[in-house]
């Protein structure tokens, strides 16, 4: 695959200390090591469940917003002619994807609705292998196996779907 001159990989990564970050760009690699450690990264996902029954608004957009300081503000220097951002994300962080995190909170009585990541950027992500390993040990079994795929620009995405369908013999639904 090659990488354009907007687009940028952004590959974070975990040792048992240390939250570390990859950006890739078409001319070079600039590697990132966070300041905390850690369990204090890790914490700001898990107190964030989407699956929750009596999820909490307020509260998902401030751990979003902090999730998008802590984790995002740091590298953001280093993005600013990128406008297409590829996440490898490390497992912990598929809590709460890139594109739910909260750049913006609004504080006006009529409008309550945060302005997200993905509202100012083109944002892709790909399953680093820890999810994938961690996916194929929960031994779970599935009726139908299925990819999907998204292009932000429906004429290239067209092209790029049925180049993908023919060579691969997948059935379009």
């Amino acid at each position: 695959a090659q990488i354009n001159d907007g687009k940028v990989i952004i590959k974070f990564v975990s040792d048992d200390f240390y939250l570390y970050c990859l950006l890739i760009s078409k001319n070079k690699v600039i590697p990132i090591k966070y300041e905390k450690e850690i369990n204090y990264y890790k914490s700001l996902f898990e107190k964030i469940d989407l699956q929750k029954q009596d999820f909490d608004f307020r509260l998902f957009k401030d751990q979003s917003y902090k999730i998008y300081t802590e984790v995002f503000l740091p590298i953001k220097k280093h993005l600013s002619d990128k406008n297409e951002l590829s996440f490898i994300l490390d497992d912990f962080m598929f809590n709460l994807p890139p594109q739910a995190w909260v750049i913006k909170k609004t504080k006006s009585f009529f409008n309550s609705t945060p302005l997200y990541l993905v509202e100012k950027n083109i944002i892709t992500i790909t399953p680093s292998l820890s999810i994938l390993d961690k996916e194929k040990n929960l031994n779970k079994s599935y009726k139908y196996k299925f990819v999907g795929i998204g292009y932000p620009n429906e004429e290239v995405g067209k092209k790029n779907i049925v180049h993908i369908q023919s060579n691969f013999n997948i059935p379009l639904v």
